[in-house]
C-alpha cells in the first residue's frame, strides 16, 4: 500500500511540461504575454519547442527566463535600423482591411521581386539580412547554454519532410524556422535547404512530447479573425481559403496538447509588428483565463 502511494506521488514529481509556440509572424509577439504570466504564477516549463515566430520568442526566453528581459529585447529589435530596413512598415500602412491592399501589396512585391530575380534571390528579404537581425538578437546563445532546452522546427524544402533543430548553430535554426517562404529565403545547412517551420506544422506539439513532456502547453496564435481580411479580388479568396485550410489544420494538430493558449489577436497580419504591446497584453489576457487549468493539470 505505503509502496503504491510512493510510486503514484515519484510519478507524479516527474511530469515534464513542455511549451509549443506557434507561428504567425508578429502574432507571435503575444508569446511573450503569455510566457509572462506563466513565469509570475511560477508555472515550471522543462521544454519550449517553437515554430516560426515562436521559435524566436522561444530561443531567447529558454537561455534566459526573464518577461522583463524578453520584452526589452524584442522592444529593442522593433526600434532598430536593421528592422526598419525590412521595410515591413510599407505593408503595415496598407492594413489588409484597406480594400486597395492587395493591389498596394502586389506593387511593393513586384517591385522587390524583380530587383531580387536579377540577383536570382529567393525571397524579397535576403537570408543575409535576415541573419545579421537574429545574430544580434540570438547572441552569446547556444542550444547547449540554454537554461531552458529548447527546439527550433523547420520544412526542409530537398525533402519535404520537417526537421527539428535541438542541437548545431542556433542561429541557422531559427533563422531557417523563420523564414517565410516567399518572402524570406529559406537556409541552406549542410546542404539541405530549409525553411520556415510552418510548412509542417504550426505549433510543434509533437516535437516537444520527443523532447520529453508529459503535459503539453500550446500556444496558438494562428489568424482566427478573417474579417478584416475582404474580398475584392481572386487573390483575396485564394488567400482566405489558405488561412481557413490552415486554420482547420491547426484545429485537429490542438488536440494533441493538454492546454491550449489562444491569444485574441484581432485579425493582425504578420507584418504588423507595430502592435507589440496590444499584443503582449493580449498573451497575458488569454494565459490568466488558463491559469486555474494549468495548475490542475499539473498537480
Amino acid at each position: 500500500m505505503l509502496k503504491n502511494l510512493f510510486n503514484k506521488f515519484t510519478l507524479k514529481s516527474k511530469l515534464k511540461i513542455g511549451l509549443a509556440l506557434g507561428g504567425g509572424g508578429a502574432r507571435g509577439l503575444a508569446h511573450i504575454g503569455v510566457l509572462q504570466i506563466l513565469e509570475k504564477e511560477k508555472i515550471p516549463i522543462d521544454f519550449i519547442a517553437g515554430t516560426s515566430i515562436g521559435s524566436i520568442v522561444g530561443a531567447v526566453y529558454a537561455h534566459n527566463p526573464n518577461y522583463k528581459d524578453l520584452t526589452n529585447a524584442f522592444k529593442k529589435l522593433i526600434e532598430s535600423q536593421k528592422y526598419k530596413e525590412l521595410r515591413l512598415d510599407n505593408l503595415t500602412l496598407h492594413s489588409s482591411s484597406n480594400p486597395s491592399f492587395i493591389k498596394q501589396f502586389t506593387k511593393i512585391i513586384a517591385k522587390k521581386v524583380i530587383l531580387k530575380l536579377q540577383n536570382q534571390r529567393l525571397g524579397v528579404v535576403s537570408a543575409e539580412k535576415m541573419k545579421t537581425i537574429l545574430s544580434k538578437l540570438l547572441s552569446g546563445i547556444t542550444f547547449e547554454n540554454c537554461k531552458i532546452p529548447f527546439g527550433a522546427l523547420t520544412g526542409n524544402l530537398d525533402t519535404g519532410k520537417s526537421h527539428f533543430f535541438t542541437s548545431g548553430d542556433i542561429v541557422s535554426a531559427v533563422q531557417a524556422s523563420s523564414s517565410i517562404p516567399g518572402w524570406v529565403e529559406p537556409v541552406t545547412i549542410d546542404n539541405n535547404l530549409y525553411t520556415d517551420g510552418m510548412i509542417a506544422s504550426l505549433i510543434p506539439i509533437s516535437q516537444v512530447r520527443e523532447m520529453g513532456a508529459d503535459i503539453v502547453i500550446a500556444v496558438d496564435v494562428t489568424n482566427r479573425d478573417l474579417s478584416r481580411r475582404k474580398i475584392n479580388s481572386s487573390i483575396d479568396i485564394v488567400e482566405k481559403a489558405n488561412q481557413i485550410l490552415k486554420n482547420n489544420a491547426t484545429d485537429l494538430l490542438l488536440k494533441q496538447a493538454d492546454v491550449v493558449i489562444r491569444p485574441n489577436t484581432n485579425g493582425l497580419e504578420w507584418y504588423e509588428y507595430s502592435h507589440l504591446n496590444e499584443l503582449i497584453e493580449e498573451g497575458k489576457i488569454s494565459t490568466i483565463k488558463k491559469i486555474d487549468e494549468i495548475k490542475r493539470i499539473i498537480k
